[in-house]
């Protein structure tokens, strides 16, 4: 039992640390392929995530000097993108000082809650897989936001319309972790609350 318990720890953390290495991978080839040359010698003359003149002045240097990458026309292309609020542009407007240690310390709390509740609960199959997709997800945007202070996306998804563009929020490979894990721990949660697993559970307690 504690061998596979282990083993079933094991290959949880083997699955967190692929998510956040091709999380990572990722985004240092957006960086490196979506932006010029340029950019890499002068961005550092231009602070991101600060007061709202500096931002502007760090979004007009990123839209000067990134190189979008169409993939299908008038639907999605690649396009380097530095998030200072959180998923779908939340908080983004919020001042600096509130939303970093928020977002740092709520991702946090995020992450040792999950942890806690895989080592404690040891979930199985496709709650155990959510888990992990969340945790890798979470700490891929924590490790851009110590190391940056904002989140790099790159995956942009839009219709053009006539003359009218509708875009969706540009994301990451973490943020897709994140959403999947998410999607799965509230579908066994689903299924733990419904009635035909309350029958079987009060079947198997003898009720």
């Amino acid at each position: 039992m504690i061998s596979t318990d282990i083993r079933a720890i094991a290959l949880t953390c083997a699955l967190i640390s692929t998510v956040v290495v091709a999380d990572q991978l990722t985004k240092h080839l957006a960086r490196r392929h979506l932006t010029t040359d340029r950019f890499d010698a002068i961005h550092a003359d231009f602070p991101a995530c600060t007061a709202d003149d500096r931002e502007r002045e760090r979004k007009r240097l990123i839209r000067s000097h990134g190189r979008p990458e169409p993939i299908i026309p008038m639907f999605f292309s690649l396009r380097y993108v530095e998030n200072c609020g959180s998923s779908f542009n939340v908080l983004l407007k919020a001042p600096e000082w509130f939303r970093y240690p928020l977002f740092i310390i709520t991702s946090l709390l995020a992450i040792g809650v999950s942890a806690v509740l895989l080592v404690k609960r040891k979930p199985r199959g496709s709650t155990a897989l959510g888990w992990a997709l969340f945790l890798g997800g979470t700490a891929g945007n924590l490790i851009d936001r110590l190391t940056h202070r904002y989140v790099i996306d790159f995956l942009d998804f839009y219709l053009v319309l006539g003359r009218d563009v509708r875009s969706w929020p540009t994301f990451n490979v973490a943020d897709i972790a994140i959403a999947a894990g998410a999607l799965l721990i509230a579908a066994d949660l689903w299924r733990a609350m419904s009635p035909k697993a309350s029958t079987r559970a009060a079947s198997s307690n003898g009720v």
